[in-house]
């Protein structure tokens, strides 16, 4: 007998096999954002990364733009391409290709920080540096020029951006933009897909876990995350969907900032103190990756808050700051990744990101819209256009890592203020599902995306509390698709064995 939707529970026990899926680290991809110890140094200028990315997508923007304006249906004129934008005559309609530089008055600047005088605070810095004030220019080797009108006024541009603009200097120094011609998105390798959806392999995208807090709730949410991942929770509709999960994602922030330990009983010396920090988030952490990956594989990538350097790209943890997890480090069940980092499994390619591109090109940007600004990543070519203008990165001199040599079919940021996924569809038949993850810290959310249909759901794993009648805590876990979470109502505790909807 069922009551409202509520199957009852099985008396047999119900265990399902783990889909395998192949995987594969994508070297010729991923090895770009590696640093090797032995080549690294800090003496360059960052004007070669500039360089390095303008000579690289200056043509192809190029073409885009003369087969885009050559010829113009209603107009007259034919416009001119000029391939320096100082060349640029004025009243001719013309086109031009170059960098992006927003001149801001609320970005930082340190020169500002070394004349202040040293008795006045530093302003706090804010969420956006963006102000009506800002200019927006484009620049080559040969110099700049300053955009105007309300077709760039109404673009979503960060500096760093390499583009093509149509128009008319009106004024000396001034283009007044008719057009934009981005470098467009990618070329994509193309995948097999089964037809069968419902027995299509999953990948679980989650990010800042911040494992080492003492927060209980958190504890709580992760041992769920654990008891789904390995199917021990729910019943046999919930243990069918987690024995499709070939691999876990944890796309940044996977510990918790170390606390200072302060002995008030020791006496203190001026000069001499030393801080001392706990490693209970480390240890935690190893803990965590040795009940996980007995279940399922598991890549990792290093965050903001976590104990890895600041430039990007983030190099992998190293394997000894996991002893308790090492064999299956050297087994294969967990992977440590750069940060971004590419890889790929059963022919669906990953270009996952722990969040600090997109949180920077964020600044610039009027609005509040984050998966746009991911989605337009895509047709820039490029997930770091703001390094290192205020985005912090390694001094390039050979390459630019964050060019996007071709598309990716699942392309995540982590460690976002909230859940948005779109699925984009390029003008060559290219799919990429975009996926902006929330802390599970915040949300207790994480993403299931599936490999052949590239669609994307959502799980969240919450708490009833129910102290205050006596009873023990029970667990739900809230499902929704495409990123909608839907509420969950009390009766609602044991899941139905179909699921309306498809993966």
């Amino acid at each position: 007998m069922t009551i409202d939707g509520i199957h009852p529970l099985e008396d047999t026990d119900y265990n399902e096999t783990r889909i395998k899926s192949n995987y594969d680290n994508l070297d010729e991809l991923s090895s770009a954002f590696k640093v090797k110890h032995t080549n690294q140094s800090y003496q360059a200028q960052f004007a070669s990364l500039y360089y390095l990315r303008l000579a690289k997508l200056k043509k192809l923007t190029q073409k885009r733009s003369i087969d885009k304006w050559s010829e113009i249906p209603g107009q007259s004129q034919k416009p001119k391409f000029y391939s320096r934008v100082l060349d640029v005559d004025q009243n001719q309609l013309s086109y031009v290709v170059g960098t992006v530089y927003m001149d801001m008055k609320l970005k930082p600047n340190v020169l500002d920080d070394l004349a202040r005088n040293h008795w006045v605070a530093a302003p706090e810095p804010t969420e956006k540096i963006y102000s009506n004030n800002d200019e927006l220019c484009l620049e080559d080797e040969s110099g700049r020029i300053k955009l105007v009108g309300d077709t760039i006024l109404n673009s979503q541009l960060v500096t760093g951006v390499i583009i093509g603009v149509l128009g008319i200097e009106k004024d000396p120094g001034e283009f007044t933009v008719i057009d934009i011609c981005y470098p467009g998105i990618p070329p994509q390798p193309s995948k097999v897909s089964s037809m069968d959806s419902d027995k299509s392999p999953l990948v679980a995208l989650v990010s800042g876990l911040k494992i080492g807090s003492q927060n209980a709730d958190d504890a709580l949410s992760r041992q769920m995350l654990i008891d789904f991942l390995s199917g021990q929770h729910g019943g046999p509709s919930e243990q069918k969907l987690s024995s499709r999960i070939t691999r876990l994602v944890i796309a940044g922030n996977c510990m918790s900032s170390p606390v200072a330990h302060v002995d008030d009983k020791k006496p203190k010396r001026f000069g001499q103190d030393q801080a001392t920090f706990t490693s209970l988030p480390s240890k935690d952490f190893d803990n965590f990756l040795i009940e996980l990956s007995d279940h399922v594989e598991v890549d990792i990538l290093p965050g903001s808050v976590d104990p890895a350097g600041t430039l990007l790209p983030q190099q992998p943890f190293p394997k000894a700051m996991f002893k308790g997890a090492f064999n299956s480090f050297e087994q294969g069940a967990i992977n440590c990744h750069t940060n971004p980092t590419w890889f790929s499994v059963d022919d669906t390619r990953f270009l996952v990101s722990g969040g600090q591109t997109l949180d920077d090109s964020f600044k610039y940007i009027r609005g509040q819209d984050r998966l746009g600004l991911a989605v337009d990543s895509l047709k820039w070519r490029h997930i770091a256009p703001t390094a290192p203008d205020t985005l912090w990165c390694y001094p390039f001199t050979d390459r630019d890592p964050f060019i996007l040599s071709e598309c990716p079919h699942v392309f995540v940021n982590g460690n976002q203020d909230s859940f948005a996924s779109e699925l984009v569809d390029g003008p060559e038949g290219q799919q990429t599902r975009v996926v902006n993850l929330p802390e599970f810290t915040e949300s207790s959310t994480i993403a299931l995306v599936n490999l052949d249909t590239l669609s994307c759901e959502t799980y969240k794993f919450s708490s009833d509390d129910q102290n205050m009648n006596g009873q023990a805590a029970q667990s739900s876990i809230e499902r929704s698709a495409n990123g909608k979470v839907e509420e969950a109502e009390d009766e609602d505790l044991i899941p139905d064995e179909e699921f309306d909807g498809e993966l």
